[in-house]
């Protein structure tokens, strides 16, 4: 996970790496562009596994997430050339996001006892891959 400054007060947020769609790019572009600035990864993208609507005062954004691989070892800090208010990476256990407070994390994993199982409980459609996943939940 990334930890974003100038987000809250406290300057502490962590995500997973992503950002904006740039004109003339797909999703899947976009994200083996972010991961590249963000976390110094090249990666292969695999599933999408969830969909968010994230309304945060004057933003509105749809969120995708994916499953991804990477052969490389281990991510390190880059940079968001747009705002650049990374300022730390970490792995975090499902155990470790527990323990941030909330309004200093995503919240998408909330409910799931591993991240593992958050991947098997895909419940929507995948227009992107052409597939219908059931909510097992």
């Amino acid at each position: 996970m990334i930890n974003h400054s100038g987000l809250n007060e406290e300057n502490i947020f962590w995500s997973l790496p992503g950002g904006g769609v740039d004109e003339n790019e797909d999703i899947k572009e976009a994200l083996i562009r972010e991961f590249r600035e963000e976390v110094n990864l090249k990666i292969n993208i695999g599933n999408i596994l969830y969909i968010n609507e994230a309304k945060i005062g004057a933003l509105h954004a749809i969120e995708f997430y994916f499953q991804v691989f990477s052969e490389e070892q281990e991510p390190t800090l880059g940079h968001d050339p747009e705002l650049n208010i990374l300022t730390g990476i970490d792995w975090k256990s499902i155990e470790d996001y527990r323990q941030i407070k909330h309004s200093h994390r995503i919240n998408i994993f909330e409910g799931y006892n591993s991240f593992n199982d958050f991947a098997s409980h895909i419940s929507f459609l995948n227009l992107l891959n052409g597939a219908n996943f059931q909510n097992n939940r």
